[in-house]
């Protein structure tokens, strides 16, 4: 039987103290969700156009927390 209740991680991560990311990974079924919480220092804007900008580095940043994550949850 699928879990039918989604399950929700908060994740954060400091980069060198000069940036801040946190995500929220949504996971049900089979499927992972990542959505943009907050961040500083990473020139978040969202445009009028609905258009979203952020660090051209923010998608490894969050590899990054996905990757612990999946890590820690092996153990």
């Amino acid at each position: 039987m699928l879990n039918e209740t989604p399950a929700v991680l908060r994740l954060n991560l400091n980069i060198r103290d000069k940036h801040l990311l946190t995500i929220d990974v949504n996971i049900k079924d089979n499927s992972v969700d990542v959505v943009y919480v907050d961040s500083e220092n990473l020139n978040y804007e969202k445009l009028s156009d609905g258009q979203e900008l952020i660090h051209p580095k923010y998608n490894d940043w969050v590899k990054i927390l996905l990757r612990t994550a999946r890590a820690a949850a092996k153990k």
